[in-house]
C-alpha cells in the first residue's frame, strides 16, 4: 500500500474498479440524507442542512445513473441506446417532480403543480 499517493492534485482520476474514489466517497451522503430525512424528527435538524446534504448526496447518485444509462448503452443498439438516454437520462428531475406534486397534493397548493407544469414545457 502506497501511502503516498492517497490524497494529491491527481485524486480526482483514482479509480478503483472503473469506480471514481471522490463519488465513491460522497455515497455516504446517500446514507446520512435518508436517515435524516426519515428518522430524526424536524426540530431536531435544520430545513438548510438537510437540502445541502441532499444535494451532496444527488451528485453521486446522478452520475452512477448516467452510467448505468452509457454502459447499457454501449451494449444495445443506438436506437435502444437513445431512448434509454432521453428516458431515464432525465430521472433526477422526474423523482423531484413527483415529490414536488406530492407535496402540492397533500398541503392542498396549487403552486406545485403549476411549477412542474412550466419545469416541464
Amino acid at each position: 500500500m502506497y501511502s503516498h499517493q492517497s490524497v494529491n492534485f491527481y485524486y480526482y482520476k483514482y479509480t478503483i474498479d472503473g469506480v471514481n474514489v471522490i463519488l465513491a466517497n460522497l455515497l455516504i451522503f446517500v446514507i446520512i440524507s435518508i436517515v435524516l430525512g426519515y428518522a430524526v424528527d424536524d426540530s431536531l435538524i435544520d430545513g438548510m442542512t438537510k437540502c445541502i446534504l441532499s444535494v451532496l448526496a444527488i451528485i453521486p447518485l446522478t452520475y452512477y445513473i448516467g452510467m448505468a444509462i452509457t454502459s447499457i448503452s454501449a451494449q444495445s443498439s443506438f436506437a435502444v441506446g437513445a431512448i434509454l438516454n432521453a428516458t431515464f437520462g432525465s430521472m433526477v428531475e422526474v423523482i423531484l417532480f413527483i415529490i414536488m406534486l406530492k407535496k402540492g397534493r397533500d398541503t392542498g397548493q396549487e403552486c406545485y403543480q403549476e411549477l412542474v407544469k412550466s419545469s416541464l414545457t
